[in-house]
Order: C-alpha cells, then structure tokens, then sequence
C-alpha cells in the first residue's frame, strides 16, 4: 500500500472518530439522537449562540461608504466613476496626514525610509495609472461600466498605501 493511500485511509479514519466536528461536517444542531457524542441543550444563562466575531470588526470607512452608496444607488455609471475619483483624492488626504504623522513620530533613520518608500510608492502609482491607461485605450470598452470600472482601478492604487501608512501609524503607537 503506498503512502497516499495510508493518508487517506488516516484522515477517513479520523474524520469518522471526530463525528466530522473538526472539519465541519456536522454541528451540534444537527447531529441525531444516536451519536456517542450528546450535548445538553442551552441553559437560559448560556447564549445559544456560537461566537461571533462581529464586535472586533470594524465598521466601514467613511469613504468607503460613500463609495458603496453610489454603487448601489446609480451602478456603474459616469456619477459612479466621478465618485471614485472624489474618493481617490480623499484616500490621497488621509495618506499625506498618515504619511505626515509618520515623519513627525519616526526617528530620523525612519523617516528617511519612510521617505525613499514612499517616494518610490509615488512612481509605482504612476506607473500602475499608465498601465491602466494603456489598457483601457487598447480594448476600448464601451460603456459607463469600464469608465466606472476605470476610476476604482485609480482609487484602489492610493486607497492601499494610505491603508498601509494607516496601520504603520497605528502599530507605532503599540511598541514599546
């Protein structure tokens, strides 16, 4: 027997011990009278509920949102790519503040990375809008779908590093 087939009669054995709990396969909820494996049911202090990690999620971003509620509101359309291009310069706001705050928190050392990278970030940019240019003159799509399409491409490019320079700010604040 070769070892592909020793795994695999392993990992069926396992599953079959573990009630399929482990991989999902079967929940609490559904599991039949007839399982070794019972579970009383909730008592009123105990939730009913499994865990969530809903509470440690965060909210969308302002910007986001605006983004979202154009989106569903119009599809894609010209209004549509106008609104990820007025997001795109809010991303960009929130990037020099980050990008700002940085170089006043950062040692000097830092701040000369800091300050290599993100110029080196700003030629990246242009280099990625072009290629997007590019592209989009070489297939021409027609319609507001790809002009739409168009601009979100811009905005994500900016969104990202301030994104990044977010969570840099963010971790400083957490070292010792």
């Amino acid at each position: 027997m070769n070892r592909y087939a020793i795994a695999m009669i392993v990992v069926a054995a396992a599953i079959g011990m573990a009630g399929g709990y482990w991989l999902g396969l079967k929940s609490p909820s559904r599991e039949s009278a007839s399982s070794p494996i019972t579970m009383r049911p909730p008592t009123p202090a105990e939730p009913a509920e499994e865990p969530s990690l809903a509470p440690l999620q965060q909210p969308p971003h302002a910007i986001d949102q605006m983004v979202a509620e154009a989106a569903e509101e119009y599809g894609a359309s010209s209004y549509t790519a106008a609104v990820h291009a007025k997001a795109e310069g809010l991303w960009d706001q929130e990037m020099n503040a980050s990008y700002q705050n940085l170089m006043k928190a950062f040692p000097t050392e830092l701040q000369g990375q800091l300050r290599t990278t993100q110029r080196a970030w700003i030629t990246f940019r242009d280099e990625q809008k072009l290629l997007l240019e590019s592209f989009y003159d070489h297939y021409r799509p027609n319609g507001t779908l790809w002009m739409s399409d168009h601009a979100a491409n811009d905005m994500i490019i900016t969104k990202r590093r301030a994104e990044d320079l977010s969570l840099l700010s963010w971790a400083k604040d957490f070292c010792p």
